[in-house]
């Protein structure tokens, strides 16, 4: 689905980052998304002008609605409710802009589903905190720059879920880690892959049994460590407490 373009500023070598129209036999630049509801199902379409009215009518009946596609979009997520997918280009993942809140003012591309705020942490790290959000890479030149310098070290393309446990294992093998943080980085994960089998199983209609199975005991692991820890600690506490009482005794 993804496509390039002249760029219309006229600099010589830069390719747009854009979206065909998802009409037959059309080659025009996608500029909307077209969403409807038939029974059992919801569909998108990206469409050039020319084809808009054009799909606006073919759906009457299944309450259309249409946005218009974002610079720097170059797919949809799979799901048929119109989610534009971009390439940040500040950290080189995937970052969405979700159809519902497409058409409002101001910047809301997201890292997932459940980033609320859009900040983007790879590069606010790489600029020691100071605050940047998520912003798609708009031409060829700039999408490939990003893909290049990635934290994870991946250069193809993928979301920042993708590679938890990338940067799980990078992060073990620049320092030691106690039990405690290893249990909190496996719970982590294992959150991780739960939410990523929910999504593919809300799409599907399928369970996530295995998958909330294996968080539950990564959960479980984490809070016995804890609790022990908290017996050890208190049972240490009376102990040194006696030892005092008998030196002073003496």
């Amino acid at each position: 689905m993804a496509n390039t373009d002249a760029s219309a500023s006229g600099q010589r070598g830069t390719r747009l980052v854009t979206v065909g129209c998802g009409k037959s036999f059309c080659y025009q630049r996608a500029t909307t998304v077209v969403t409807w509801t038939p029974p059992g199902s919801q569909q998108d379409k990206a469409v050039c002008g020319e084809h808009t009215d054009y799909y606006r009518e073919l759906t009457a009946a299944h309450s259309p609605q249409t946005v218009q596609i974002a610079e720097g979009t170059h797919t949809f997520i799979a799901d048929g409710q119109g989610t534009q997918v971009g390439i940040c280009r500040h950290c080189g993942h995937y970052i969405y802009l979700y159809f519902r809140v497409a058409g409002r003012v101001g910047n809301w591309w997201r890292g997932s589903e459940w980033d609320e705020t859009g900040r983007c942490g790879d590069a606010e790290q790489r600029t020691g905190g100071w605050r940047v959000w998520h912003e798609p890479a708009t031409t060829v030149e700039e999408r490939d720059a990003a893909l290049a310098a990635t934290v994870c070290g991946r250069t193809e393309r993928h979301a920042l879920r993708d590679c938890q446990d990338t940067r799980a294992a990078l992060a073990a093998a620049a320092e030691p880690v106690s039990e405690a943080q290893k249990l909190i980085a496996d719970e982590t994960a294992a959150r991780a892959r739960y939410e990523r089998a929910c999504e593919a199983a809300a799409r599907a209609g399928g369970e996530v049994t295995a998958a909330a199975k294996a968080l539950d005991k990564a959960a479980s692991a984490r809070r016995e460590y804890a609790e022990r820890a908290a017996a050890e600690a208190a049972a240490a506490v009376p102990i040194g407490a006696a030892g005092a009482a008998s030196d002073q005794a003496t």
